[in-house]
């Protein structure tokens, strides 16, 4: 699930590509997509089947070569979700809020019809995301940890936050010791949690910039669960250990009445290392899009974020497009044909 090349221009002159909604290709996609109805014959009946998801994939990845279309992407986020759970749905919500932040005048549907401003194709699309819709009910379904032979689902997992009757819970010894046992086990979910709420959160925004609040997917129900899933694996500070510094003030002179307090997850460190330095990009990001979502900092960041392990090249295609010839001529690499 290597989203970079998805998040490369079409082509210099058609950066989103051709508009592909009545070849034959697009068609068949969206039909794989509906999987079959249930059949009978006489008293034979041949059960519904699901749709096949590693077709999907396959399909969606070779036209999202040609087209950034949102249907493409949609469909491809449910293939992922559908075979490799919530880490395959952080990756297509990724692809997808870079995409349209970056590719927003030229993606498909187009924002404009016969020459006027008209995005209501656009908006259709978007619709697909919302908490009624199966990508939704598809990452309610995804496993969210599975502990002594239990799995649970995000779905679960709202219900043992919504039920307090722990004896009636999923997971025994309620919900308080799951996480107690995810965060001691460092699960790969308290990490992924956090990047897909900050992710939607990009993604609300920048949709909002763009249509306002009235062309936004209904999406109020995923924001929620995801925000109260953060908060739930977000670690609480040690009250006990905060009441003792406190009793213990910093030394100074008898004028310093006001000493600044540090929060205990900020370590007086020097960065080390790349992967140190992607975790603060991220922590900064979270803070702006939790207290202050409507700075522009979050779109930036994630701009760096996904343009810091590409090659020098490959980040003025990104950037600069346009002016990747004239580059390539100066500095004497250009392509042979």
């Amino acid at each position: 699930m290597d989203i970079t090349p998805l998040l490369n221009p079409v082509s210099q002159e058609h950066p989103g590509g051709e508009d592909l909604e009545y070849s034959a290709e697009f068609i068949h996609l969206i039909q794989l997509s509906q999987g079959k109805a249930e059949q009978q014959f006489g008293d034979f009946i041949i059960p519904t089947q699901e749709p096949d998801w590693r077709q999907i994939e396959k399909s969606a990845l070779a036209l999202l070569v040609r087209s950034k279309d949102l249907h493409i992407i949609i469909l491809l986020m449910q293939a992922w979700c559908r075979q490799y759970g919530l880490v395959g749905y952080a990756q297509g919500l990724m692809l997808l809020e870079q995409t349209v932040a970056h590719y927003w005048e030229t993606l498909w549907p187009a924002v404009e019809q016969d020459g006027e401003p008209d995005p209501l194709m656009r908006i259709n699309a978007l619709q697909g995301l919302g908490d009624g819709f199966a990508l939704a009910k598809q990452v309610r379904q995804c496993e969210f940890a599975r502990r002594n032979g239990i799995t649970l689902t995000v779905a679960d997992i709202m219900k043992c936050l919504d039920d307090s009757n722990t004896e009636e819970s999923p997971f025994p010894g309620g919900i308080d010791l799951l996480i107690a046992e995810l965060q001691q086990g460092e699960a790969p979910v308290i990490k992924l949690i956090p990047q897909i709420a900050a992710t939607l959160q990009c993604l609300i925004n920048t949709l909002r910039s763009h249509l306002g609040d009235s062309g936004l997917p209904d999406m109020r129900r995923q924001m929620a669960i995801f925000h109260h899933l953060v908060q739930l694996l977000t670690p609480q500070p040690d009250t006990a250990q905060i009441e003792e510094d406190s009793q213990h003030p910093l030394p100074g002179n008898g004028n310093n009445t006001h000493q600044p307090s540090l929060s205990n997850s900020w370590q007086p460190s020097s960065i080390q290392n790349r992967e140190q330095a992607q975790q603060a990009l991220e922590a900064v990001r979270q803070y702006f899009l939790l207290h202050e979502s409507s700075h522009p900092a979050p779109l930036m960041i994630a701009r760096v974020q996904h343009l810091i392990n590409q090659d020098f090249m490959n980040i003025m295609r990104n950037l600069a497009p346009e002016a990747v010839d004239q580059l390539e001529h100066f500095l004497g690499c250009k392509k042979q044909t």
